[in-house]
C-alpha cells in the first residue's frame, strides 16, 4: 500500500512540476515554438489553437504515465533511503 502512496504522490507532484517548468520554457522562448518563423518548426505550432490543444490533451496523460513509470523504477531505492538520518548529528 505504501508503494502506491508513494507513486501517487510522485505522479502528482513530477507532473506539476514538468508543466510548471514546460509553461515557464514557453514564456521566455516563445520564438522557439510560436509562429511561421519559429525556430524548430518540426514541433507542433503552439500559437495554432488546435495544434495546441492536442498538446495540452496529451501531455497531462503523458507526465502522468511518465511520473508512474519513475516512481515504479524507484521502488528499490526507497528501502535505504528510509534507513538515511535526516537530521544534522553533530559529535559535541
Amino acid at each position: 500500500m505504501e508503494y502506491l502512496v508513494f507513486s501517487f504522490w510522485f505522479m502528482i507532484i513530477h507532473t506539476a512540476a514538468y508543466m510548471l517548468a514546460g509553461i515557464l520554457a514557453l514564456r521566455i522562448s516563445k520564438d522557439i515554438y510560436e509562429g511561421k518563423s519559429r525556430l524548430m518548426d518540426y514541433l507542433r505550432d503552439m500559437s495554432v489553437e488546435d495544434e495546441s490543444k492536442h498538446v495540452q490533451k496529451w501531455i497531462l496523460l503523458s507526465q502522468l504515465l511518465r511520473g508512474l513509470l519513475m516512481s515504479v523504477v524507484l521502488y528499490p531505492v526507497l528501502a535505504p533511503l528510509r534507513e538515511i538520518p535526516f537530521g544534522l548529528r553533530f559529535a559535541f
